[in-house]
C-alpha cells in the first residue's frame, strides 16, 4: 500500500501520474465562489476544471469510477447551472458514462432563509464510469419483507402468455442512491497542527461518505486519487480501508492538516508490500509513537508486589483475517484486524 501526498495546483500534478493507473476517484471540487478555501479559489473556473477534467479522464483505468460531488452557487435570484456543465463535459467531450446521479441528503442541513425557495437539504453525487464499472461491492440494507413469499409473472417458457411463480423476497437488498448522512460536527472541522496553530476548514468530507464510496467502488490493493485533499478525509477513508492514496492539495495549512491526519491511519510515503500468503505487516514504534518520551508499564508479581517497569521498545504486529464476512447493514464492517504488541522492558 502507498500512500502519496503533494502539495501544489491539481492540473499540473496530475501531469506526473501515469495513464490508465487510478482505480477510483472521490472528490469534491470547488462550488463556484460559495467558499473561498483559504483564498484559493480565485483561481478556479471552467477552463480550470477542464484541465482537471481531462487528466481524470487519463490516469483513469478502463473500467474505473469517479465521484464527483458538486453544487451550484446562486446568483440574482438563479442557480449558476455550473454543475451540469461540468457533467456534460465528462460525458459528450471526454467519453465517460454518467453511471449514476446519487443524492447526499442531510439530516440537519444549514438553514438560511432564501425568500421564496425552499431550505437546500442534499448536494448531488454524479457517479463516472469509464466504460462499464469493473467494481461494484454494493452497500446492503435489511429489507422490509425479507422472508415473505411474493407472487411475480414471468413469461411463458414456450412464448406464449405468462406464468405465476412465488418467489421468497430476500433479508437484504442492494441500498437506495439517496443517502442520508450527517455533516461533519465542529470537531472534525478543526484540527491543531503539531506547531500549535488550529486549522478550521469549512468543507470537510463526511468520513461515513467517502468510505461508502471507496467501499462501493474499489477493493482492496486499489488506487484512489483525491485530486482536492482539503482537509485528507478521502485518504483517511481509503487507508483505513487498505487502498493506495494520491491526494493534492494547494493550500498550505490544509496540506499540513491533511498529512497529519492521514499520518496517524497510515505512513506517508512509505511502500508496503502485503504477503498474499501472510497478510501481516510490522512497523517497529518508539515509545514517543504512542504515550509519551518514557512509558511506565505497571505490573503485578504473584505475591502481590507492583512493579513499575520502563519500556524500552515497543513492536506493533497487525494481523489480517483472511477469511472474515462483512455486515453491510448500515455499511459499518466487521473488524477484520487483531493487533499484537511485543514489550521489551527493564525494571524501574
Amino acid at each position: 500500500m502507498e500512500i502519496k501526498l503533494l502539495k501544489g495546483d491539481s492540473a499540473n500534478m496530475l501531469k506526473s501520474i501515469p495513464s490508465k493507473s487510478v482505480d477510483l476517484v472521490v472528490t469534491s471540487p470547488p462550488y463556484d465562489n460559495l467558499r473561498t478555501y483559504g483564498g484559493v479559489t480565485s483561481s478556479w473556473n471552467f477552463d480550470k476544471f477542464k484541465a482537471i477534467a481531462n487528466e481524470l479522464a487519463r490516469v483513469l483505468k478502463d473500467g474505473s469510477v469517479i465521484v464527483w460531488v458538486v453544487n451550484d452557487a446562486c446568483f440574482k435570484g438563479s442557480y449558476s447551472c455550473n454543475s451540469h456543465r461540468q457533467v456534460l463535459y465528462f460525458v459528450e467531450s471526454l467519453g465517460l458514462k454518467l453511471h449514476d446521479t446519487m443524492v447526499w441528503e442531510k439530516p440537519y442541513p444549514f438553514v438560511k432563509n432564501r425568500g421564496k425557495r425552499y431550505h437546500a437539504a442534499y448536494e448531488p453525487m454524479y457517479i463516472f464510469s469509464k466504460g462499464t464499472p469493473k467494481t461494484f461491492n454494493p452497500i446492503m440494507r435489511e429489507c422490509k419483507n425479507g422472508g415473505k413469499e411474493h407472487n411475480s409473472t414471468f413469461p411463458s417458457d414456450r412464448g406464449e402468455g405468462h406464468v405465476e411463480k412465488k418467489r421468497v423476497i430476500s433479508n437484504e437488498c442492494y441500498d437506495f442512491n439517496v443517502w442520508l448522512i450527517p455533516t461533519a460536527n465542529c470537531k472534525e472541522t478543526t484540527y491543531t497542527l503539531k506547531d500549535g496553530r488550529t486549522i478550521r476548514h469549512t468543507a470537510v468530507f463526511p468520513k461515513e461518505l467517502a468510505t461508502r464510496h471507496i467501499k462501493t467502488w474499489s477493493n482492496e490493493g486499489d488506487t484512489v486519487l483525491d485530486p482536492f485533499l482539503g482537509s485528507g478525509t478521502s485518504g483517511i477513508a481509503a487507508v483505513e480501508l487498505g487502498r493506495s492514496f494520491i491526494g493534492f492539495e494547494l493550500n498550505d495549512d490544509y496540506f499540513t492538516m491533511a498529512s497529519e491526519r492521514i499520518n496517524k491511519v497510515g505512513y506517508v510515503g512509505r511502500n508496503d508490500s502485503v504477503n498474499a500468503s501472510q497478510k501481516s505487516s510490522k512497523q517497529l514504534l518508539q515509545p514517543s509513537d504512542i504515550l509519551s518520551d518514557r512509558l511506565l508499564m505497571k505490573v503485578v508479581d504473584k505475591k502481590g508486589k507492583k512493579h513499575n517497569l520502563n519500556i524500552q521498545r515497543v513492536e506493533c504486529a497487525v494481523y489480517e483475517k483472511l477469511f472474515s464476512r462483512y455486515d453491510y447493514v448500515g455499511s459499518k464492517p466487521i473488524n477484520k484486524a487483531a493487533m499484537c504488541f511485543l514489550v521489551t522492558t527493564s525494571k524501574g
